[in-house]
């Protein structure tokens, strides 16, 4: 029960309250990090050293002290959520029995801060003892008043002064034990599914109630899972990525074996009748082509591979689904802590197989815009290839894939917002080229918009607006870029578009387009900022060293004064 009093009340100061949290919060932070780096660590312990007591005393220790230290990270997170709390409830009810006192002294009254006791102050504050005398009853009920608004502050503040002790109490180490050796209850996948569809803080926040430990089996048992929540930090999802893809290369390899080893036994042993060899022949093209298809898929996440190893560090891999034509998302520089973050949406006919190419234009990005900042690593880039890209033909024509784009484009912005831990403000970007402007259209029209501070398209037929206001940003953060050349955002004639190069079907698409996607953003009437262009076709607004990459560099650090523009009004600089 607490003991709380109203001078205890009347005297507490929130910020030292305030003040403890933020010391609890950066222990909680110092306790993840050391917990992620001890997993890390000693994650491959078992399989460099597999065998012997030696090896077997080893493993037992580290999962011993990795689960202690796991184990300090959640009482720490909820102590530092108590104070936080108590800050928040202390300052309130403070302020008001402060307000209660000021209104009573000011009134005449004279009041205790100790037993809460109101009285009146000397008949001079009430006109003289005449005054005081003729109006005794109403003064003591007003004092009765205040001394009751005082009693009711002390009563809700008692209950918060109990929770907030208990709370601490609870979660401090028991002497013997500290905070105990077992390892904290595994998360089945049926928990991690119900995160999907899920708002990107929420998932945030059952994410960064795990333990390090419980996160890190996580990632190792469910990593398909995993890799693609909105709202799970880019290291995480990265490391989950990096181990579905590998899995991914297991399994193509051992189906590979298997059916280089059935189609041996074929070939040795057609079978010995017509019929037996006919079947045996179909056999044996079925499952070639199915052969060929694994050296497809091979050659592709191969090509994903060899990209995150010219990456190096600075690559993080935030998706990968190699089925159909593939899915994958991958960052130049950490989302999480760059104060810039571009994300760049690719357009018609992209593939996975497409991946070094399209990560090579983000990459130049990075290094353009990265130069204008004032410290290294202040920039990241995102290459987001999230959706089914159509192909040419009706597709394109169809704003089916641009909902769908929409759908997942949209969430993962939010989980940028929502995981960011760099010093200051954040700088978000959104970059669609080709039929990617379409996907970042109808993204910003959603329920909760696209959450970006500035919209950029290159190479754009049309964003599914007619003008940029419908886009949700503030004037001026809209910006397209069209080079004079490009087949698909400048007609040349009625039909002179990408759909020159579609026989019959080419006019017919190029009308369902524009009616589909509304007017090209690059016009002067649809009201963006239209950044001066100096490369030629559609697939060049990232050639390094162009006027076209660097203008959008300046766009995506918020240096707007240095974008060269053919028209438009740039806004002040982002800071």
């Amino acid at each position: 029960m607490s003991v709380l009093t109203l001078a205890d009340l009347l005297a507490a100061d929130p910020a030292s309250f305030a003040v403890a949290a933020a010391t609890w919060e950066q222990l909680t932070r110092d306790l993840d990090d050391v917990a992620e780096e001890l997993v890390h660590q000693t994650r491959a312990l078992e399989y460099a050293w597999p065998h012997g007591s030696g090896s077997e005393a080893a493993y037992t220790a580290a999962a011993t002290l990795r689960s202690e230290v796991s184990n300090a990270y959640p009482p720490a997170r909820r102590i530092h959520q108590a104070l936080s709390r108590h800050a928040d409830g202390m300052r309130g009810y403070a302020g008001q029995a402060r307000e209660i006192v000021a209104a009573a002294r000011r009134a005449g009254y004279a009041v205790d801060g100790t037993t809460g006791l109101v009285t009146a102050a000397s008949p001079g504050s009430f006109g003289g003892a005449d005054v005081m005398v003729a109006n005794q009853a109403a003064i003591a009920a007003q004092a009765e008043r205040y001394a009751d608004e005082l009693a009711t502050v002390l009563d809700q503040a008692r209950p918060l002064d109990d929770s907030t002790a208990s709370a601490i109490s609870v979660e401090l180490p028991q002497p013997e034990r500290g905070f105990g050796r077992a390892k904290a209850p595994d998360i089945g996948r049926e928990e991690i599914a119900g995160q999907q569809g899920r708002p990107a803080r929420e998932v945030n926040d059952w994410w960064t109630g795990l333990t390090p430990e419980q996160q890190e089996r996580a990632i190792q048992q469910y990593p398909d899972l995993i890799g693609w929540l909105d709202g799970v930090p880019a290291t995480d999802r990265d490391a989950a990525n990096r181990i579905s893809l590998d899995r991914h290369q297991d399994e193509l390899q051992r189906r590979e074996t298997e059916l280089a080893n059935q189609l041996a036994q074929l070939r040795s042993d057609p079978g010995e009748t017509d019929a037996e060899r006919t079947a045996a022949s179909r056999e044996i093209w079925r499952l070639t082509e199915e052969l060929q298809g694994i050296d497809r898929q091979q050659a592709t996440l191969d090509k994903v591979d060899a990209t995150l190893t010219r990456l190096g560090d600075r690559g993080l891999l935030l998706g990968i689904d190699p089925a159909g034509d593939g899915k994958a998302i991958v960052a130049v520089g950490n989302p999480d802590s760059a104060t810039h973050t571009a994300v760049w949406v690719p357009g018609t006919s992209t593939e996975l197989t497409d991946i070094r190419s399209n990560v090579q234009r983000v990459e130049n990005l990075q290094r353009a815009a990265d130069a204008l900042t004032a410290a290294p690593g202040d920039v990241s880039t995102i290459m987001w290839l999230g959706y089914d890209a159509p192909e040419l033909g009706v597709s394109m024509g169809t704003g089916g894939r641009a909902e769908q784009g929409a759908a997942a484009l949209a969430p993962f912005v939010d989980g940028l917002r929502v995981t960011y831990e760099g010093g200051g403000s954040q700088h978000l970007t959104a970059i669609g080229h080709s039929y990617g402007s379409a996907v970042l259209g109808e993204a910003a029209q959603r329920g909760g918009g696209l959450a970006v501070d500035d919209f950029v398209t290159a190479g754009s037929p049309g964003v599914r607006v007619e003008h940029a206001s419908d886009l949700g940003l503030p004037p001026g953060h809209v910006w397209a870029g069209s080079a004079v050349d490009d087949g698909v955002s400048e007609p040349v004639d009625t039909h002179g578009k990408y759909g020159s190069g579609i026989p019959l079907l080419g006019p017919h698409l190029v009308d369902a387009y524009d009616d589909t996607h509304g007017g090209s953003p690059h016009e002067q009437e649809f009201g963006a900022n239209r950044f001066h262009v100096d490369t030629s076709g559609h697939s060049a607004y990232w050639q390094e060293g162009s006027a076209s990459l660097q203008n959008q560099a300046g766009i995506v650090v918020g240096r707007y004064e240095i974008v060269g523009l053919d028209h438009g009004l740039p806004p002040h600089g982002w800071r």
